[in-house]
């Protein structure tokens, strides 16, 4: 970083930090200049002006390209006991690596979009002749083995639909609303095939989210509970693989977010790592994305999510470091 004092007149009179020889300047260079007497014109030009802004009292953020490097320049106004603007003060930090990750990941980004949204119309094509074929078959016999093709081809447009969140949401929110979060998990109840089980909605919290990412979020957890279920010992012996009946799932206020539980089997400790790894699941008819994907929107709200036991020994799910309203 480079950092330094001016004063009323956008003179140097204090600099000092590494950056200073990286551009082959020194402090005894800076003192009692202006930027017009050490950067080209249109450089020198952009600093005095932000520099008068914080002689005037207002502080601002830009970037600069000097000797083919890219530059964050911080201007603030220095006050004394009286809160009296005395001087200005910028602190320059070479950001030209950072600029040049976030471009390359970009690019990368994007060609994973582009080669997902690909992928994903070239297998829907045939995934929907065999739907069709499916159908056909299914007038002409009843066979037990038309029902595993059918749920081959349910999941794999689970995979393709999960696939497509991943690639293409993004690790930003840019926009954010005021939710009623009881009215947002009551909704995406209604949204997943849940069976039997029960929600038990334990909040009166308003936060501040992205509505479209906050509803994907609680419906993977819910989706996640449904998938596992209650703990074998408690399911009849001819009931099907992934039977929620009698699951209860629970979404609570915490301090400073919330969790979503449920009385099923939960997660051993030992697993607790992997559970938000793309491709892990142990449901039959998992896609192995969905906790992924609660992580990716997670992160790109600035949250964290956790796991651990729920008060029934099921998993309990806790999402922290959300805004309220």
């Amino acid at each position: 970083m480079g950092v330094f004092l001016f004063d009323r007149d956008c003179q140097y009179t204090v600099s000092g930090g590494g950056e200073l020889s990286s551009v082959g300047l020194t402090s005894a260079d800076f003192e009692g200049a202006t930027p017009h007497d050490l950067f080209p014109e249109a450089i020198a030009d952009e600093l005095e002006h932000y520099y008068r802004e914080a002689l005037d009292g207002r502080s601002s953020r830009f970037e600069q390209e000097y000797q083919d490097r890219q530059y964050q320049v911080q201007t603030v106004p220095v006050r004394n006991d009286d809160g009296d603007v005395i001087s200005g003060l910028a602190v320059s930090e070479d950001v030209t690596e950072r600029r040049e990750r976030q471009r390359t990941l970009e690019r990368q980004n994007e060609r994973l979009r582009e080669f997902a949204g690909v992928v994903s119309h070239d297998l829907r094509n045939p995934l929907n002749v065999a739907q069709g074929q499916l159908k056909l078959a299914r007038t002409e016999c009843d066979s037990d083995h038309l029902d595993n093709v059918s749920a081959a081809i349910e999941r794999s447009n689970r995979l393709i639909d999960d696939l497509l969140t991943l690639a293409s949401n993004g690790d930003e929110v840019t926009e954010t609303e005021s939710l009623d979060l009881r009215a947002v998990a009551e909704g995406c109840w209604q949204n997943v095939p849940t069976g039997d089980a029960t929600l038990a909605v334990r909040t009166e919290q308003t936060i501040v989210a992205d509505r479209g990412r906050l509803e994907q979020l609680l419906e993977n957890l819910v989706r996640n509970a449904v998938e596992h279920a209650r703990p074998r010992s408690e399911v009849p012996a001819d009931a099907p693989d992934g039977d929620a009946s009698g699951l209860t799932v629970t979404v609570g206020a915490l301090a400073d977010g919330f969790y979503v539980a449920d009385t099923g089997p939960g997660i051993p400790p030992e697993e607790r790592d992997e559970v938000f790894k793309a491709g892990h699941s142990t449901a039959a008819d998992g896609t192995g994305f969905g906790l992924r994907i609660v992580e990716q929107i997670a992160d790109a709200h600035g949250w964290t999510v956790t796991v651990t036991d729920s008060d029934s020994g099921g998993a309990r799910f806790e999402v922290r470091g959300i805004e309220t309203a």
